[in-house]
């Protein structure tokens, strides 16, 4: 899932990949509402969504605030947040 037209990209949760070649990341954008985990090249090419954020059951969009490789490089775990509780998500890739 790629996200054209997604050009906010939050860095301050951001990870390395163990092996140094790709960045984790939120994305927001393009639409109103939306929020990713994104994986993409040092350089900022080749983003790619691997997470979608869901809306919670209040409409409130959650965000990703951190987010950490697994030493493997087979797994992202990170925390995202509403207005209430965070929760913690992993993701396999």
């Amino acid at each position: 899932m790629t996200i054209p037209g997604a050009e906010i990209f939050d860095l301050s949760g951001a990870d390395w990949s163990p092996v140094q070649d790709c960045i984790a990341c939120a994305a927001l954008g393009p639409g109103a509402g939306q929020a990713f985990l994104v994986s993409m090249n040092p350089d900022g090419s080749s983003a790619r969504a691997i997470y979608q954020v869901p809306l919670d059951s209040f409409q409130f969009i959650r965000l990703i605030t951190q987010c950490r490789w697994r030493p493997d490089g087979r797994q992202i775990a990170f925390i995202q947040t509403t207005l209430s509780l965070p929760l913690v998500g992993l993701i396999s890739l």
